[in-house]
């Protein structure tokens, strides 16, 4: 049986709009390339944490799809399921994210939805980047629509 999934245009409006909304310092990475310099107003998105989360609650899985699926049962029916699932779905929502900015790599880190800066999960790095572009733009700040890709800034 196959199950579809429709979003309704409306909805996914609202949640790529909920997504832009909160601008600001954005470092995504890993967990091999931890971020550095961010204050508390930076925010990390970790694009290896719905694969480490499952890995976590599921562990490897058998190629037996019964005693696969006995395992998956057991899991969703367990204690403090409702937290895990709450979890898997804000790391899932990082990288919806990451994909709506139209990141093409990773580290990066992002202001205000605008510039990017590959390469690096280093903030103060970036946040220099970020001054020295704004500066050179005569501190006009590129309004850009959902649909368009972030403006590189070159480490």
């Amino acid at each position: 049986m196959s199950c579809n999934l429709i979003i309704p245009p409306l909805l996914l409006s609202v949640l790529l709009l909920s997504l832009s909304a909160r601008a600001g310092m954005v470092v995504y990475t890993d967990h091999t390339h931890p971020p550095s310099g961010g204050t508390g107003d930076t925010r990390v998105v970790w694009l290896d944490a719905p694969e480490q989360l499952q890995q976590s609650m599921f562990g490897s899985l058998t190629s037996d799809p019964k005693e696969a699926e006995r395992r998956t049962q057991k899991v969703i029916h367990s204690a403090g399921w409702e937290k895990k699932q709450t979890e898997l779905a804000q790391a899932y929502r990082g990288l919806l994210q990451a994909w709506s900015l139209g990141l093409q790599k990773y580290p990066a880190v992002v202001s205000d939805d605008q510039y990017v800066v590959y390469g690096t999960a280093d903030v103060v790095v970036a946040e220099g980047l970020f001054h020295s572009h704004r500066t050179r733009e005569g501190g006009a700040m590129i309004r850009r629509s959902l649909s368009s890709r972030l403006k590189p800034v070159t480490l």
